[in-house]
């Protein structure tokens, strides 16, 4: 038999409720004893922390944290996808752990550049985790210094979590479209077992030997050129660099995986690194305001890794990077470097396509095609 509650009913109940619940923040200087004291005994407080501890390993109290105290719980949230509630009994205490589902959604997700990628992203209500997790695929295919203009447009299929309901995060960018100034570059995540990454439709892997700049965001200050007016020394000088400005503490990594064959001081580099890479290439990264912490000569280093962070040391009149490539013992412009690119394989390339059609279903779906069957958004 179903019985009905009246609204008053329900208001009373939460009044009720409400009157016996209270919450609390914890504040610098408290402690688990001094908080929990307040509904239990001191010695069942001890061995409520100690199975605390056992139940959710590296359990602490944090300061911010917000615990509710009711008549004969405690409620203490940890994170958006788990909880405890324990429950006063009159022999003790009852623990119990909850864990909401995670649930997984490939969303699409599209805009069209307007000022920043980051300011786009942020206007069609993402936020900075995704244009970062964009940038990384495309970072070697665009310089996002200086090659993203008004106008360019994406279509991203990426994993969004939820748990009670609540956006939580990204998972895996799944594909991707970037139209870059008149150029659709497609994206799609592969995995073989061996190999993984975004790869073209044909096969082309996106990552390449050499990632197109030492800094994720920034702008171009000075191009390579074989006569500059130095800003320090005020006479016209070879520049076999590119300068890229941001602010000073940005991280700077290395483009391609090798070994440090130089660190140090100079009077004109100010700090600088210099890395040997396979093919007789060497990168040279100058006026840093720091070294990453245990770099040192003989390092191996991978691409992506931090080795340093911008400054203004040496002869600079502000802090940037003056990034250098030389193959060989000739300096070349790194706007214009480019390393071949990885391909897979014919069967990879099949299995690809195979694998991704509903994916790129999404991205398609995105668009309508013309009479002509061009893409259109």
């Amino acid at each position: 038999m179903i019985k009905k509650i009246s609204l008053s009913a329900i208001f009373l109940i939460f009044i009720t409720i409400s009157l016996f619940a209270e919450e609390i923040t914890v504040k610098p200087g408290d402690t688990f004893a001094g908080i929990f004291t307040k509904i239990f005994d001191y010695n069942v407080v001890i061995r409520l922390y100690s199975d605390l501890k056992g139940k959710i390993p590296g359990f602490v109290l944090r300061e911010g944290q917000k615990i509710i105290f009711g008549k004969n719980y405690v409620h203490i949230p940890l994170d958006i996808t788990k909880e405890v509630k324990i429950f006063k009994k009159d022999e003790g205490y009852e623990i119990n752990l909850v864990e909401h589902p995670v649930y997984t959604i490939n969303t699409v997700v599209k805009g069209t550049i307007n000022g920043s990628l980051f300011e786009t992203i942020n206007n069609i209500g993402e936020n900075d985790e995704l244009a970062i997790k964009f940038a990384d695929i495309y970072q070697w295919e665009v310089d996002f210094f200086k090659e993203v203009h008004p106008g360019d447009s994406f279509s991203i299929v990426v994993e969004k979590m939820f748990a009670k309901g609540i956006f939580i995060g990204y998972g895996k960018i799944l594909a991707a479209d970037f139209y870059n100034r008149g150029r659709l570059i497609r994206a799609i995540y592969y995995d073989n077992g061996k190999l993984s990454g975004y790869f073209t439709p044909d096969g082309k892997h996106l990552k390449k030997g050499f990632l197109r700049a030492p800094l994720k965001f920034g702008r171009v200050s000075s191009k390579f050129t074989s006569s500059r007016l130095h800003p320090v020394l005020g006479r016209y000088l070879p520049h076999f660099g590119v300068d890229y400005a941001a602010p000073t503490g940005t991280p700077i990594y290395a483009t391609g995986s090798g070994v440090v064959m130089q660190k140090g001081f100079q009077v004109g580099a100010g700090n600088f690194v210099k890395i040997k890479h396979p093919n007789n290439i060497i990168t040279t990264y100058m006026h840093m305001s720091k070294f990453k912490p245990g770099l040192k000569v003989g390092s191996r280093v991978s691409q992506g890794e931090i080795i340093g962070y911008v400054g203004a040391t040496g002869y600079a009149t502000g802090p940037h990077v003056d990034y250098r490539i030389q193959i060989g013992q000739k300096y070349v412009n790194p706007l214009s470097f480019v390393a071949p690119p990885i391909m897979l394989k014919k069967d990879d390339i099949l299995s690809l396509n195979e694998k991704s059609k509903s994916i790129v279903a999404l991205l398609n779906n995105t668009y309508y095609r013309t009479a002509d069957n061009r893409l259109i958004e």
